[in-house]
């Protein structure tokens, strides 16, 4: 593990497998840590594949709000919040929304399977997921969250479409997803999630327009990641952190090590950042 260097005024973090502890919970003394880290002058930012209502209600209280809001990426960098304003750079091609929606129920009949489509827009998320555990899955990253009848007749702007199946969600990546990789960005953010992005929109473009925002370079900015969704956040900082456990391609491409959740993780390196 390496200590942050002092001039470090941006720290851009990913919450699942790298922040929260088990059940999906923000670290008790995180609200205190951040709000020394803003006193010090640097700005601690959530980022998630979580839409930007789940991210905005796990985090209330933990995140200092200024200028009209908390500073959060949700939804894999499809949604950036930032004072006050939700900055959304592309949407997913109506065709793609719409392939995806077929393919996935024609891959869930055809294989017995418990898999499922989440259409994502920047302040509502859309489903046609059944009771039982996969919606609990669901209802765990997409707290504002409506069920409806045919995501065909959903009618508002897709930043992201998220899949789902409970087996793993490798099989349906190859049928299902790899189809519309030449119309869109698709990338697994967990053993049963893949989400499907507009083309060039990441975390790590995410985070750039907030340097650009806040006149802050990469060689100000921590990240912390562990899975494939962060692979671009890392490349827009220069103070990369892998955690442990973390997917083999975030480990090669991260500068630096740090300890899992359950062993103090993201917040023993920070802690070290305002040491004397």
């Amino acid at each position: 593990m390496s200590a942050l260097p002092s001039d470090v005024r941006l720290v851009a973090c990913d919450l699942d497998g790298t922040l929260l502890l088990p059940g999906g919970l923000v670290p008790p003394d995180l609200a205190a840590l951040v709000h020394d880290l803003d006193d010090a002058g640097v700005l601690f930012v959530p980022a998630s594949g979580r839409s930007a209502p789940s991210v905005a209600r796990l985090f209330d209280g933990v995140l200092p709000v200024r200028a009209g809001g908390p500073t959060l990426i949700a939804d894999n960098g499809a949604c950036l919040l930032h004072g006050g304003e939700a900055i959304v750079p592309a949407t997913v091609p109506p065709d793609v929304v719409s392939d995806l929606v077929a393919g996935v129920r024609a891959y869930a009949g055809e294989h017995a399977r418990a898999a499922v489509t989440v259409l994502c827009a920047p302040e509502m998320a859309y489903t046609d997921c059944p009771d039982g555990p996969l919606l609990e899955q669901v209802q765990a990253y997409y707290s504002a969250l409506t069920r409806v009848g045919d995501l065909h007749d959903v009618d508002d702007r897709i930043i992201k479409v998220a899949v789902a199946d409970l087996e793993g969600v490798v099989g349906l990546a190859d049928a299902v997803l790899a189809p519309v990789a030449t119309r869109a960005d698709v990338v697994r953010s967990g053993a049963i999630w893949a989400d499907v992005m507009p083309t060039g929109v990441n975390k790590g473009t995410a985070l750039a327009r907030l340097q650009a925002e806040l006149g802050i370079g990469r060689e100000q900015t921590a990240a912390f990641g562990d899975h494939l969704n962060d692979l671009e956040m890392l490349g827009a900082a220069d103070h990369s952190y892998a955690v442990e456990g973390a997917e083999p391609e975030i480990v090669d491409a991260a500068r630096h090590r740090a300890p899992g959740p359950m062993d103090g993780g993201v917040l023993t390196v920070l802690r070290a950042l305002l040491a004397p």
